[in-house]
């Protein structure tokens, strides 16, 4: 996002945090109303530790957030399991090419070990 290819970011991490992003590097964007910040937390049943997820988007596209966190949100308070559809939808909205998804979904279900580029 920041090099200006993609229309949102969004970095999720457990609390306590394992994950060090660049928060930092994003703050001016949002200081200047470039980019829209949000915050989300989510406490899944059954564990003691909650998510923490953050959203950047370009402002004349923060709707993203909205859609990105109603899907998270389902799928971090235990609502319902993740499937191939909400990965796919959440890679397209987050702006990454279909083959790019369909490599990532791969990984994430065991079939591949290699990683998609950047």
């Amino acid at each position: 996002m920041l090099a200006g290819e993609k229309p949102l970011a969004m970095f999720s991490d457990t609390i306590p945090s394992g994950f060090d992003w660049s928060e930092a590097d994003f703050q001016p964007h949002v200081d200047t109303g470039t980019f829209v910040k949000r915050e989300k937390f989510y406490q899944m049943p059954g564990l003691e530790f909650q998510f923490r997820d953050v959203y950047y988007a370009l402002l004349s596209e923060a709707w993203h957030i909205e859609k990105l966190h109603a899907i998270n949100a389902a799928l971090r308070n235990g609502i319902r399991p993740a499937t191939d559809d909400d990965e796919r939808e959440i890679g397209r909205v987050l702006g990454y090419s279909k083959e790019h998804v369909e490599l990532f979904i791969k990984r994430i279900r065991g079939h591949c070990q290699n990683t998609p580029p950047a």
